[in-house]
């Protein structure tokens, strides 16, 4: 088949990924993360809210198909995506998010033929077999000429070979359309939608100067991406301020863990089993470190980058009652990546140093003393211009 309008009715269109894309983030929580327990800090950088819009070109054919965005983020909230470009706009929507791993393959692999491939650990000759799949993925069963098995209880290594991926599994999250398009042609598409799991917050780097009554204060916009997703070279915006937001029912990315179970020992005696280990491809995104005044180190788990200099500050902006923070160039924001731009730099701010004490009275006791504790140290800023401040100052962690 040849030409825009020769696609059969049946056939999907896909858009593979977008031309360009850009972002912009809500705060959600006030606390900064670095003083949060680690389930809380897990459970604060999921909850952040961005906005995704994304610019697509694609041909479309005449009259009714699906057409299928790959690649779209995996928290998006399918109830907020909306398509422009379209002529008629979408008759229904579909928002695909059944991962491919190794627990869901098995699980979409019930009753299906696999090959197994046993290596003898002690010759290293490997043997393949034919077998079905009879239960997974919490226990993995397998039907063989010989029997059946439980998969990982011989005590040597073995492994399984599908034939293909089962149909409704997706290496990436995908959103789909069915279209009424009256004349084919190339079409310019704007894909915009809500999702879950950027956040970010502010994070403040003050250096007291020799003079001890005034400092140089840097501040950081700290992002966190604790998704799979990455936006590349996206334009990006942050908005400082509460939400008002109601909950919603957000689909998570399905991908189920892989466990093996067998009895103690590799034997079937009555008694106590083996606890199962879990083998998954999707680790749980790391909580994001503290907030540094100059690049860090990659830490093997996540990537912590640091964009933008001094020079080239985040600009402020107001929209409406809230504070809106443009980066001066686009950023790549990559799965699982925090990442830090500039957004204030000022020198020469003064501040006051204070003492607080705290008195512990012990008056109940033999010796009926008060004990003054150690005292704390605390500075305190104005945040006006005649103090060399006078900036909107997210609520944020200093250091």
């Amino acid at each position: 088949m040849s030409g825009v309008g020769a696609v059969s009715l049946a056939e999907t269109i896909p858009s593979p990924a977008a031309q360009k894309v850009a972002i912009t983030l809500y705060r959600d929580g006030d606390t900064p993360f670095q003083v949060l327990n680690p389930w809380e800090r897990a459970q604060a950088v999921k909850r952040g809210l961005v906005l995704v819009t994304e610019t697509r070109e694609v041909a479309l054919p005449a009259g009714r198909h699906t057409l299928r965005f790959d690649g779209v983020a995996e928290g998006l909230i399918p109830q907020s995506a909306a398509i422009e470009g379209l002529p008629d706009g979408a008759i229904e929507r579909n928002y695909d998010y059944a991962l491919l791993s190794p627990g869901k393959l098995l699980e979409r692999s019930l009753n299906q033929p696999v090959r197994i491939t046993r290596v003898n650990r002690k010759t290293g000759k490997a043997t393949e077999a034919d077998a079905i799949v009879r239960q997974g993925p919490d226990g993995v069963v397998l039907q063989t000429a010989e029997g059946i098995e439980a998969l990982g209880c011989s005590g040597g290594i073995e492994r399984l070979t599908f034939e293909r991926v089962p149909a409704g599994l997706s290496s990436r999250p995908s959103l789909s359309a069915v279209v009424e398009v009256p004349v084919a042609g190339r079409r310019v598409l704007t894909l915009s939608y809500l999702a879950i799991g950027l956040n970010w917050q502010a994070d403040y780097v003050a250096r007291i100067r020799p003079d001890g009554a005034s400092l140089d204060l840097v501040g950081w916009l700290t992002l966190v991406n604790s998704g799979g997703t990455s936006f590349d070279n996206a334009p990006t915006q942050l908005v400082a301020g509460t939400l008002a937001r109601e909950a919603v029912d957000t689909p998570d990315a399905e991908t189920s863990a892989l466990s093996r179970q067998c009895w103690p020992m590799d034997t079937t005696h009555t008694g106590s089993r083996r606890p199962a280990f879990p083998i998954s491809a999707y680790a749980p995104p790391p909580p994001p470190p503290p907030a540094m005044a100059a690049p860090v180190q990659d830490r093997g788990v996540e990537e912590i980058m640091v964009t933008g200099s001094r020079a080239k500050l985040a600009e402020q902006s107001e929209l409406g009652d809230y504070k809106l923070y443009t980066l001066p160039q686009p950023v790549t924001v990559a799965a699982r990546q925090t990442k830090q731009a500039a957004f204030l730099d000022l020198k020469g701010v003064r501040f006051t140093r204070l003492y607080s004490y705290r008195i512990d009275d012990y008056s109940d006791y033999d010796d009926g003393d008060a004990i003054e504790t150690t005292p704390t140290v605390l500075l305190r800023l104005k945040n006006l211009k005649t103090e060399g401040l006078g900036q909107p100052m997210p609520s944020a962690r200093w250091r």
